[in-house]
């Protein structure tokens, strides 16, 4: 069995998210180290190319154009971090961009995440309001200590606690916590209450061989059990079975088991998931479903395929199979369906789903936003429709999706993303920020920028990078664009106090 396979599914097997709708704590358990990782906030010393925005959009058949939907644009500071994220939403009947959500970062000096608050749109006010902010605390030794959700009381425009975590470790070397428990705010008395709580057991690898969930019984103020997992791994410490157990009339019952066996080809490996729910009537194990993963040697995935037990028939049906075709600039994602006639997977795809790259630049080059720094492989591959692969391990410029209902019939494009970059080593010495404001967006043939000085340098790029536009400018000047083709741009405005950029939409 190949070394990078394991290494690849010590990032994916935290698997149980379908378990996670049972109670917050175990939630946490299960996904703490992609969740630790995702507060340390990304940012390598040698990037240099800096992902400014990400733009949705639909495909419009009666004009055979794509139609803007929404776009998302980071701002960083000085230092490159990610301390804004807006999302904007296309309004047919204003025919322009509202703001229809934002959230808003800070980091402590190690550059770990310190709060973040959330922002959405009241259709009603037409106005901007928070609605949830998370704050997290560390110890001295960059352990997660605490981490605190508050909710926004529109009648005090305050907010306020609704639920903490607290974390404690064995020493001060841990990755992960053996205690953790989840507290609700008390309005009444002002004081947090006991709710939940984890008791972990690891092996040497701090992988966990064992968790304990309880609950507060308030009326005796007694820890209850209520849940339970119970990992085994092989002899090189390879997950191949979790089991989930229930506490019942004071003991234990089995609930959900996972099963992985990992096989060995000639030119890729696979990894079998079987997951079964316990059959109370025959005290066996039930099969419900079953995935395989096939990755080569390269540590690429080749495909995914998910079957489910039909109890009617008493067979594995299949619902969804995924190919990843590698080219030179681009990774193809080719959709299959089940023939149930056949029972078997059908001939040719029906949607496909295609990401291109600047392969001359790697992830190690990438100024990424926070939604996006921690995306190594994915979280929980088994468990969720995330896409499983690291979609920036390259520049990622463009994604789109495509379907068709015959095989003989063409593609049809239904949706693509877009994601514009600043190459900030091209930015002027001091990189200080600058507000502007560029009217009308979206334009025909004119626009003209307004801000804090007379005059300004001003380009203009195209999705992929190239430089179409380059003049100097006086503040007062209606600046003809009208050789442009419709579409999304990127601007750049440089002038004697600082830089500003951002996005154009010519219709």
């Amino acid at each position: 069995m190949k070394t990078k396979l394991f290494f690849l599914f010590s990032l994916m097997l935290w698997v149980g998210q379908s378990f996670a709708q049972i109670d917050p704590v175990l939630d946490r358990v299960l996904h703490f180290e992609q969740f630790v990782k995702s507060l340390q906030y990304r940012q390598p010393n040698v990037a240099t190319i800096r992902l400014d925005s990400v733009s949705y959009k639909y495909f419009n058949d009666a004009n055979n154009t794509y139609d803007l939907n929404s776009i998302n644009t980071f701002i960083y500071d000085n230092n490159n971090f990610n301390i804004e994220n807006i999302n904007k939403t296309w309004s047919s009947n204003t025919n322009s961009l509202y703001v229809s959500g934002k959230s808003l970062h800070t980091y402590t000096s190690s550059g770990q995440i310190a709060s973040s608050t959330f922002y959405d749109f009241d259709s009603n006010s037409n106005l901007i309001y928070p609605t949830i902010k998370n704050i997290y605390n560390y110890n001295n030794s960059g352990q997660l200590i605490e981490y605190i959700t508050q909710t926004y009381d529109v009648n005090t425009s305050q907010f306020i606690n609704y639920t903490k975590e607290v974390y404690t470790y064995a020493q001060s070397s841990d990755p992960k916590p053996n205690n953790i428990v989840i507290y609700q705010w008390d309005a009444v008395s002002a004081t947090w209450i006991e709710d939940h709580r984890a008791s972990i057991v690891y092996n040497s690898n701090f992988q966990f061989t064992n968790i304990l969930v309880e609950v507060k019984d308030s009326s005796t103020n007694t820890w209850v059990n209520i849940r339970k997992f119970i990992r085994y791994y092989d002899s090189s410490m390879h997950l191949t079975e979790q089991i989930e157990q229930t506490w019942q009339n004071n003991t234990w019952q089995n609930d959900k088991k996972i099963a992985f066996s990992y096989l060995s080809f000639g030119n890729y490996d696979e990894v079998i998931r079987d997951s079964f729910n316990w059959d109370d009537t025959n005290n066996v194990w039930a099969l419900v479903k079953k995935k395989k993963l096939r990755v080569d040697a390269n540590n690429r995935i080749l495909q995914t395929e998910t079957f489910y037990w039909d109890t009617i028939n008493n067979v594995l049906t299949g619902g969804r199979k995924t190919v990843y075709v590698y080219n030179t600039n681009f990774i193809e994602l080719d959709y299959y369906d089940w023939d149930t006639q056949a029972q078997d997977w059908m001939n040719d795809f029906f949607s496909k789903e295609i990401l291109t790259y600047n392969m001359n630049v790697t992830k190690n080059d990438l100024i990424l936003p926070l939604s996006y720094s921690y995306n190594s492989m994915v979280n929980d591959l088994f468990n969720t429709e995330i896409r499983s692969l690291d979609i920036f391990e390259h520049q990622l410029l463009q994604v789109e999706r495509f379907s068709r209902i015959l095989v003989s019939d063409p593609w049809v494009p239904f949706y693509k993303e877009t994601y514009l970059y600043t190459d900030t080593t091209a930015a002027i010495d001091n990189e200080q920020q600058i507000m502007a404001k560029v009217f009308p967006n979206p334009f025909k043939d004119y626009l003209q920028f307004e801000l804090d000085t007379d005059d300004y340098n001003l380009n203009i790029y195209h999705l992929d990078g190239r430089l179409l536009y380059q003049k100097n400018h006086n503040v007062k000047d209606q600046i003809n664009l009208s050789s442009l083709p419709k579409g999304v741009y990127i601007y750049k405005l440089t002038t004697a106090k600082g830089l500003s950029t951002g996005q154009i939409i010519k219709k």
